[in-house]
């Protein structure tokens, strides 16, 4: 079970990454921070180097096909992008470099893009849907 404790702790755990000698107090240790702050900035003024992704794929419960990578180590952190992007720019931008060397990082192509399938029928992209992905890929 995710606790609010522990998502502070995750956020701090992040900020650490990218700054290990510097300490935050409680009040700043939440995720969206951590964010913002340590790992957006920097990734966006700074595109990386992508090495070549080891793509797996799982069939969602209605039967898509879900695309998605893991690489590292750690407690696992799932990575969705956002409207007209794909697994591949958290990698581009160095979200996964910068991660994996505290996390289990798992990018995922959401149905409709990359290497996943593309539906036609807009019902096919209900929020229900999208979610069953991701369970299909976490588990």
């Amino acid at each position: 079970m995710v606790t609010k404790t522990s998502w502070l702790d995750l956020g701090a755990k992040i900020v650490k990454l990218f700054d290990p000698r510097k300490e935050f107090p409680p009040a700043q240790r939440n995720l969206g921070q951590a964010v913002l702050g340590k790992i957006l900035y920097p990734c966006v003024s700074s595109p990386q180097e992508v090495t070549p992704m080891k793509t797996r794929y799982v069939t969602s419960t209605d039967g898509t096909q879900i695309a998605y990578d893991v690489t590292g180590q750690g407690p696992a952190l799932m990575l969705l992008h956002g409207a007209g992007k794909t697994r591949r720019d958290w990698h581009k931008l160095g979200f996964v470099a910068r991660l994996q060397e505290a996390f289990t990082v798992i990018t995922v192509d959401i149905r409709g893009t990359g290497g996943s399938d593309y539906l036609v029928e807009i019902e096919d992209y209900a929020i229900q849907k999208i979610c069953q992905d991701f369970y299909a890929v976490a588990d």
